[in-house]
């Protein structure tokens, strides 16, 4: 990236990626790698103090204001979709840093880049395969104005009648699953001793009070949500794989992807339970994040890490989904 942007509206860094073995790859690029070409969550931000601390005084630390996406690496063939690098080849993608964190309200200073280093997904031949890769750390120096774009006002931007109308059904499927859910944790409150399997299993086996009122807490404020008010954006996402995205703190604004026609109205990866994935990335309805893609990887975090589970985007999905049903 660039060692410093003077008067600047927008702050890009260029991340590569180079294969440096001795065999061809191809990379799957989710949202949580740096290959993804949507500013979402795939690195942290973090602006420095004069001694290469972490910023205090002169600054508070950037907020992410970006994409958060519902992404199901499966839905479609890999092989489609992946980047192939033969040994030695490398592959860069630009990213919009000011569009991915609030760096208006932190201000000027020096900011370090951390790509999270949790292993980009790697398909070698017909097999995909998850490998850790190396990644480092960069910085720049920000010194001006930084703006983002505007917020959308219509309730179907680019929608077809045909879209319209699925979206219309979904909406509704999504209120209906929000309302069961309020209920379940307002009527049903899950037992600290003897939590139902619908909840071991999306959320975790041994639930602390604080992990049960914070799921509790997001389906009551998702269950305040009109879905049907909401604005559906038909046109600004091509990537193949994902179903949609969010701008976290642009609420009731929902960019729908092409995984999104392909899937059924109600049951697992569905239309209506993208809706509630995607309106429970909303700073307002509990900010939740993508720990976790699909059953298996949320089934896994339920247990290895309960405190992410109940911020996982797609562990509230499917616990609205609840296919197959579980009590």
């Amino acid at each position: 990236g660039p060692d410093a942007a003077c008067s600047c509206t927008e702050v890009y860094i260029t991340a590569t990626i180079t294969n440096t073995g001795t065999e061809d790859i191809c990379l799957l690029c989710d949202p949580r790698t740096m290959c993804f070409e949507l500013p979402t969550e795939k690195c942290a931000v973090t602006k420095l103090d004069s001694l290469g601390g972490v910023g205090g005084h002169q600054g508070r630390q950037p907020q992410f204001r970006g994409y958060r996406a519902k992404y199901v690496p499966s839905f479609k063939s890999a092989m489609d979709h992946c980047i192939p690098l033969a040994p030695g080849e490398s592959r860069s993608t630009k990213h919009n840093l000011s569009k991915m964190y609030d760096l208006c309200h932190s201000g000027k200073g020096t900011y370090q880049v951390s790509p999270f280093g949790s292993g980009l997904p790697l398909a070698a031949s017909l097999q995909p395969k998850r490998l850790r890769v190396g990644t480092r750390e960069v910085s720049a120096s920000v010194d001006g104005n930084i703006n983002v774009g505007d917020n959308y006002k219509t309730q179907f931007i680019g929608c077809d009648a045909g879209q319209q109308a699925d979206i219309e059904l979904a909406a509704a499927a999504a209120q209906t699953y929000t309302i069961n859910a309020n209920f379940y944790f307002s009527t049903l409150q899950p037992n600290l001793a003897n939590p139902t399997r619908r909840y071991k299993t999306w959320f975790g086996t041994y639930p602390t009070q604080d992990q049960i009122n914070t799921v509790s807490s997001h389906f009551a404020e998702l269950d305040t949500n009109d879905f049907t008010s909401f604005t559906y954006d038909c046109t600004s996402c091509t990537s193949p794989d994902s179903f949609a995205y969010v701008q976290v703190d642009q609420f009731g604004v929902i960019n729908l992807c092409p995984a999104f026609w392909d899937a059924p109205l109600m049951g697992t990866d569905s239309k209506a339970g993208t809706i509630v994935h995607e309106a429970s990335h909303f700073v307002v309805n509990g900010n939740t994040q993508d720990f976790a893609y699909g059953q298996r990887e949320a089934k896994q975090l339920a247990k290895d890490d309960p405190d992410s589970a109940v911020m996982n985007a797609d562990s509230h999905e499917y616990f609205v989904e609840n296919d197959p049903t579980m009590l």
